[in-house]
């Protein structure tokens, strides 16, 4: 008996209370939503800033393009590489080196390097060599 008054008083207490409880329990839910819509505006400010920083970056390097092609009649393009954080201006010079001066210069670079990107890369520089064109970062 005294088993089944305490189910009782346990049901009783649900009966009474079951309204309260759903009350928590939606506020709780929605404390967990406000929390990640809060997570996810913090990530979407700093995707903002980098956006902002980098197309001031693209600005800069613009500038610093038409500046170079206001004083030189041989530059070409410009890149701003994002991994390096780098303005990459372009130059073509009207005398290259030939095929062989680059080969010479570039050869003992490239047999001593065991990387292979870079390798690669010093291959490209010396491709470049010989078309007269060469890059230069700021």
């Amino acid at each position: 008996m005294a088993i089944q008054n305490k189910e009782m008083n346990k049901m009783n207490w649900l009966r009474q209370n079951w309204f309260r409880i759903g009350i928590i329990a939606i506020l709780l839910i929605g404390l967990i939503f406000y929390a990640k819509h809060l997570q996810n505006l913090e990530i979407n400010e700093e995707d903002t800033k980098r956006a902002e920083f980098i197309a001031s970056r693209k600005r800069d390097c613009l500038e610093i393009y038409k500046a170079e092609s206001q004083n030189l009649d041989v530059v070409q393009d410009w890149n701003y590489n994002q991994a390096n954080d780098k303005c990459e201006i372009t130059y073509k010079d009207s005398d290259p080196a030939s095929p062989t001066e680059c080969r010479n210069t570039y050869k003992t670079i490239i047999e001593s390097v065991s990387d292979p990107k870079y390798k690669t890369e010093m291959q490209i520089e010396e491709m470049r060599c010989s078309r007269g064109i060469y890059k230069r970062e700021f």
